[in-house]
């Protein structure tokens, strides 16, 4: 097999690879097969790849290790071909570019959440890579820099990550999207209710018909407008009472509001 590293100074060049010497690198890729979203679209790469081959215009990216080759971006249209090998499908060769000279494993893993190629990671996916480069010593100031994410969503990245098992479950089965599990977790993370709130939240959306429960679909999150606006009545009321109004009224309004901050 050719040298790779000689090879990676030019990205232009095209090498055809038998996909069985092309292999993954344990804990590189942080696709989940059991994520609902992530085996659809590996069944719609091989239904593609059986009708219409390979194509080259998507190569896969690879690097070289010793005498090993490894995928480093196309891990899902990888796992396509193999899984079509499998199932008895020829296919002889499959088109890649290498990496260019000085990508290390940091470089692997930022580009798996920022490349604009394949299908974008889940949530779950992208908490993974936060704490991998957490562990590598970067801030998660600077891995929401290098994602271009706000440090906000990055922290919301690892409170998900550190949901229950049951919540975890449900996105991956596709019962809930992640966004709402992530907000909700969050939002309950004092009073532990956010594994209930999205339970019953499924629970409504199956009997309507929906394969997926979002805010819509949650009684707490759909009630939420409503407490905003009778909110900022109460406060409304409580400027415009004057210093002849009742005190202990005043008191126990002042108590309601406590809760909601300024």
């Amino acid at each position: 097999m050719a040298d790779l590293k000689s090879l990676a100074a030019s990205r232009s060049t095209i090498l055809n690879i038998d996909p069985v010497k092309i292999l993954i690198k344990s804990g590189l890729n942080v696709r989940q097969l059991d994520d609902v979203e992530n085996r659809e679209h590996i069944d719609f790469l091989k239904a593609s790849i059986r009708e219409n081959g390979f194509l080259k215009a998507h190569p896969l990216t690879i690097f070289q290790e010793g005498d090993s080759v490894f995928v480093s971006d196309g891990h899902c249209r990888l796992t396509a071909v193999k899984e079509l090998l499998d199932e008895g499908l020829e296919i002889l060769t499959v088109p890649c570019i290498p990496e260019e000279r000085g990508v290390g494993e940091v470089d692997r893993i930022l580009r798996q959440t920022t490349s604009n190629s394949g299908k974008r990671l889940t949530m779950l996916e992208e908490a993974h890579n936060v704490e991998r480069l957490n562990s590598f010593g970067m801030s998660l100031a600077e891995i929401a820099r290098r994602f271009g994410k706000s440090a906000g969503y990055v922290s919301q990245l690892l409170d998900f990550k550190a949901a229950p098992a049951e919540v975890i479950k449900m996105v991956k089965k596709g019962q809930v999207s992640a966004t709402f599990a992530a907000e909700t977790i969050r939002d309950h993370k004092k009073d532990g209710k956010g594994v209930k709130i999205l339970k019953d939240a499924v629970a409504k959306a199956t009997s309507q018909g929906a394969k997926k429960a979002t805010k819509k679909h949650s009684v707490i999150h759909a009630a939420k407008p409503k407490i905003v606006v009778l909110v900022d009545l109460l406060r409304i009321c409580r400027t415009k009472l004057d210093a002849k109004a009742d005190a202990t009224f005043i008191g126990k309004l002042d108590k309601a509001l406590e809760p909601f901050g300024d």
